[in-house]
């Protein structure tokens, strides 16, 4: 049996999952792909810790394709050689870039009747970040006149991708909708249907390349809480097979995939208006194509 493994938080997991085309696998031959979680090891204490082991065999159960194996201390090399083969495989019939394949978590009929109903038309999700990392922060004021700029220059549906109860004030129009009060089965298919996705460096990116979906993805310095993520761990991490694609485009991380740059200090350094005029270039690119 295939062996993915999950760490980290759930961009982390969702990636994992989504470089392997476990679906295909489980329709063609009947093989289920094991999910193992590795224990963390944090080396400081988190101010935002990652969701419980419960919450991850949760996501993993809900997929036919695949089954939750429990938590372990030390990756094991057994199933995972075949696991890095598929990818690789994958990654050179791709134009030598990692491929993100649907994540096949599919919803209640009682989930999918909750869903916010999004009018006709094109469809701009957006992942708000009102809680959680610092780096990450934006303000309500700051997404209220963003919202308001798009609205007023185009005809469009937007939805919300943050479960903060603040992101009721950011609804102020008929046409912006929000997750608030759903589960993470619902905002994946919030963002699945969206046209554009807009976020901040989070798990929504890797739901959106699974899909193919166009995104403008804002990449802030965040070494201040994660020392760690460099510009270069970012585009051969975090960004791997999304930065750098003709179809995304990153604020804040800049250059080539070699020699990246990170070039956002901190959210603030971030207009309304400048990211509004990205995203409406990037919308009026879309409908050009479509």
């Amino acid at each position: 049996m295939m062996t993915i493994l999950s760490w980290g938080g759930i961009g982390d997991t969702l990636r994992n999952i989504g470089l392997v085309p476990h679906q295909f696998l489980f329709r063609k031959f009947g093989m289920r792909c094991r999910v193992i979680r590795l224990h963390p090891k944090p080396t400081r204490p988190l101010e935002h810790p990652d969701p419980p082991a419960l919450f991850f065999q949760k996501l993993v159960e809900r997929c036919p394709s695949l089954v939750w194996a429990g938590e372990i201390d030390e990756p094991k090399r057994y199933g995972r050689i075949v696991t890095r083969a598929i990818r690789e495989a994958a990654k050179l019939l791709n134009h030598n870039t990692p491929r993100y394949f649907p994540l096949g978590f599919p919803l209640t009929e009682p989930e999918r009747e909750a869903l916010p109903k999004l009018a006709p038309g094109f469809v701009v999700g957006v992942q708000t970040h009102l809680s959680g990392m610092n780096t990450k922060q934006w303000g309500i004021a700051n997404w209220q006149s963003y919202l308001s700029i798009l609205l007023e220059a185009d005809d469009l549906s937007i939805v919300l991708i943050d479960n903060d109860a603040r992101v009721e004030q950011l609804c102020c129009d008929a046409r912006i909708r929000s997750a608030s009060g759903l589960n993470i089965f619902q905002s994946i298919a919030l963002v699945e249907q969206s046209n554009l996705l807009v976020s901040i460096d989070s798990w929504s990116k890797y739901v959106a390349a699974s899909q193919k979906i166009p995104q403008l993805i804002i990449a802030p310095d965040q070494r201040s809480e994660y020392p760690e993520l460099s510009a270069d761990y970012l585009a051969k991490n975090s960004f791997e097979g999304i930065f750098n694609q003709p179809q995304n485009s990153v604020i804040g991380l800049s250059g080539t995939f070699q020699q990246p740059q990170l070039t956002l200090d901190r959210m603030s350094d971030l207009s309304p208006r400048d990211l509004a005029q990205k995203t409406l270039a990037m919308i009026r690119r879309l409908r050009e194509k479509s």
